[in-house]
């Protein structure tokens, strides 16, 4: 089956729900659950995933759990004006007040904190950072496996992905760290938007 958005890992060790329940400081549903993944995105959910349901300027990503429960999600992340919703589906919910500011963090510890095990050069500014980071990927390339994150692509070794955004969200940013890891990149050059750091998208990564 082909799902939408980044790749994802392959390999990943289930964490148990009430582990993530408790690095977020939420109360522990009454429903286990292991998760192997998580996304922001219902219609990219896959089995295992822990679904994150966030407040939006005009719908709820509450309003979706139901199609992320039929694609296989096995929990919800939500904040307290989600959590009725996401509860209607019988699926564990996890409930914070910002959930969006916890999506970064949860998803290293998801998928073993996969950034510990690159180099991580990011590249910031008004302009210029997609020349900077290619410049910045071809020196790289010359003594180790690289991967590079930006406005035109994303790389994977020789692997191209046309990208959708100039830095991922927190979710597929950790997923897409521990496919590199997995294929053995040991270096990642990537463009860091000044919308990607107001939203926290990259607030698991050690650059």
């Amino acid at each position: 089956m082909t799902y939408p958005g980044p790749p994802r890992p392959v390999q990943v060790p289930a964490t148990p729900l009430a582990e993530l329940a408790d690095q977020l400081g939420a109360a522990r549903p009454e429903n286990t659950a292991d998760v192997t993944g998580i996304t922001h995105d219902s219609r990219a959910v896959r089995p295992g995933d822990l679904y994150a349901a966030l407040p939006g300027a005009r719908l709820h990503g509450a309003d979706f759990v139901t199609q992320a429960a039929g694609l296989g999600a096995v929990a919800v992340l939500t904040d307290p004006t989600g959590a009725e919703r996401a509860a209607a589906t019988g699926l564990p919910v996890l409930v914070v007040d910002e959930p969006r500011a916890q999506m970064g963090e949860l998803a290293a510890t998801i998928y073993g904190h996969p950034g510990r095990d690159l180099l991580q050069i990011g590249i910031t500014g008004t302009s210029g950072k997609t020349t900077t980071a290619y410049l910045v990927e071809g020196g790289l390339k010359t003594k180790s496996n690289t991967g590079l994150i930006g406005t035109v692509e994303m790389r994977i070794g020789d692997e191209r992905i046309k990208s959708e955004r100039t830095t991922p969200e927190a979710t597929d940013l950790q997923a897409l760290f521990a496919v590199m890891r997995e294929r053995g990149v040991e270096a990642v050059a990537m463009e860091v938007s000044s919308h990607a750091l107001v939203l926290g998208r990259v607030d698991a990564c050690v650059f």
